[in-house]
This record gives C-alpha cells, sequence and structure tokens, in this order.
C-alpha cells in the first residue's frame, strides 16, 4: 500500500494543471535558501496560498524562501504573474512604470522603461495607474540603493549589476505598484528584486593553534600507576591513546590530517594538543593551516556529537 505523502495538498492551477504539492516536495524542490529552516507551519501556509491563487509553482510561478531560521519564510512570485493577474482585474485599464534619473541640475526626471546613457544618474524607480472611476492617478516611487543586493563579500550580485540596475529597479516599482492598488490579489507575496535576504555567509571561525593542556599548580592529585605507553599527566594515564603522534619524531602533513580526521577520538583530541602544536614546526604556513583548521573541524566535530 503506498504510504499517504504527508500534507499532500492537490488543485488545478490557473494554466490547467494538476498540482499535487506535500511537505517532502515543497522541501525538496521549490525552497530558494535553507530548506531545514522552513517550518511544517510555512509549508501548510505556502502550499494553501498556491492553492486559493491557483499557481503553478513547477513553472515557476512562486517558491518559498528562507535564509535564516529567525527570519520568517518568504512566497516569491514571478513578475508575469502580478502582470497577469492585474490584468484581470476588472478596473485595470493599465500602468507605466520606469527610472528615476536625477540630472546635473539636482532635479528627477520620471523616465519611460529602463533606457539610460553611460554617466547618468539613476536613483530609483516609479510606478503610475489610474483604475475606473478612480479620481486621482495613483504614483509610487523608490529608492535605488536599499535594493541593490550583495554577496557575503560584499560584492554586487550578477543580477543587480550596474547595467542591469535600470531593469530591476523598475520592475521592483512595477511589482509594489500593483500591490498597492491591489492588495486582495497580491497581498503577502513578493518577486525576488523585493525580498532583501540577510548575509548567511558562514562565518569562519578564528583559526585556533592547538595548545598544551595547563597542569594546575599546588594541587596533589593521586595518580594510577602507569600499565604502559601513555601521558601520566592527563586523565587515562596508563593507557596508551590511539593514533597519537608519537615522540620525538615529527610527522608529517598527510599522517596528521588522515589521524585528524579518521582516527582520533575526542579525548585523543583533547589530550594530544602539545603533540599536535609541536608537529607544526618546521612546515610551510599552507601547512600549518591545514592541519590547524582540521584539528578545529574535528574537535568541534566530536564536541557537537557529544552533546547530542
Amino acid at each position: 500500500m503506498e504510504e499517504k505523502e504527508k500534507g499532500l495538498v492537490t488543485y488545478e492551477s490557473r494554466d490547467g494543471q494538476e498540482i499535487r504539492l506535500s511537505f517532502d516536495t515543497v522541501r525538496k524542490y521549490l525552497v530558494s535558501g535553507k530548506p531545514e529552516f522552513v517550518t511544517d507551519q510555512e509549508i501548510v501556509l505556502y502550499m494553501g496560498m498556491c492553492k486559493a491563487r491557483g499557481l503553478n509553482p513547477f513553472k515557476r510561478d512562486c517558491y518559498l524562501v528562507k535564509y535564516t531560521q529567525s527570519d520568517p519564510a518568504a512566497t516569491i512570485v514571478s513578475i508575469d504573474y502580478f502582470r497577469s493577474r492585474a490584468k484581470a482585474q476588472v478596473d485595470c485599464v493599465g500602468w507605466k512604470s520606469g527610472i528615476i534619473i536625477m540630472g546635473d541640475d539636482g532635479k528627477p526626471e520620471y523616465r519611460n522603461g529602463a533606457f539610460i546613457s553611460e554617466g547618468e544618474n539613476l536613483v530609483g524607480g516609479w510606478f503610475r495607474a489610474k483604475p475606473k472611476n478612480w479620481e486621482e492617478q495613483y504614483e509610487w516611487t523608490i529608492s535605488l540603493k536599499p535594493y541593490i543586493k550583495k554577496t557575503g563579500t560584499g560584492a554586487v550580485t550578477r543580477f543587480w549589476s550596474e547595467e542591469n540596475q535600470p531593469y530591476m529597479i523598475a520592475k521592483v516599482a512595477e511589482s509594489q505598484g500593483l500591490r498597492r492598488l491591489w492588495p486582495d490579489e497580491f497581498q503577502g507575496i513578493f518577486t525576488e528584486d523585493e525580498v532583501q535576504p540577510r548575509d548567511v555567509t558562514p562565518q569562519e571561525e578564528p583559526l585556533k593553534i592547538p595548545q598544551p593542556i595547563k597542569e594546575e599548580k599546588n594541587v596533589t592529585t593521586a595518580q594510577p600507576e602507569p600499565q604502559g605507553e601513555g601521558d601520566p599527566g592527563v586523565e587515562g594515564a596508563g593507557q596508551p591513546l590511539a593514533g597519537k603522534p608519537e615522540s620525538p619524531t615529527v610527522k608529517d602533513k598527510a599522517y596528521l590530517l588522515n589521524w585528524i580526521a579518521n582516527e582520533a577520538t575526542k579525548d585523543d583530541l583533547l589530550a594530544t594538543e602539545n603533540e599536535v602544536t609541536r608537529n607544526l614546526k618546521g612546515k610551510s604556513s599552507q601547512e600549518q593551516v591545514d592541519i590547524c583548521r582540521e584539528w578545529n573541524r574535528r574537535k568541534k566535530e566530536l564536541l557537537a556529537d557529544a552533546k547530542s
């Protein structure tokens, strides 16, 4: 008997396709960012919105975005969906959008479309529309700078490169203007250009060089009698430390990396910091960095396993 998919939702999209969504399908194929951070509740809301609006996520009408565990997930919808649904509104008679150029005289120019000449100062985007029976025209303007996306290193992303900025900011102004005119149709959904994810680039911890274990002074502690090779100054004395680099021979990089990654236990790493440090001597800077990085990674991994 086929196992029932968790949270299965079925419906027909506006383009006539039969859509089947489940928790597993959404997490595997329809999340941009960190699928492991998306909660079941957020998936339920996403699937409910898709069904209510007749969206086809497999045609990229929409997808779910979540980059950090603390931020709520956002449903991202294509600009073409916005345009299609806006045209379907009974009071829609069209709209205009474009870019804002700041002239040398300090006065803004509202330009249709996204054309810009080299050297001109792009500062934002605009949107205008007047639905049927409205007495006043609706106008919406936005600034460029808050929407320019950057990578974790501070570089501007490819889609928001200088040559693409006129088109991108005009599109943001358009989608926001349509949402403000018809909130019932577009409430709670955004285009990708509007969403400003946090910088979630993993920040590497400062590299720590293994340090010898400091012996407590003026403390008398009974020690077990040695029964073989080992270090009588650490817990577990009398027992050989598996894989411990032996003195006085200095081990090469390959040996150390293999021992740290595959053989060393948590107790081994804690007890042999001084040995690893001693084996760094005489090696190149890159070799020292590689060994220290692997030592820190493995120690962190083992300590995390011990807590779980």
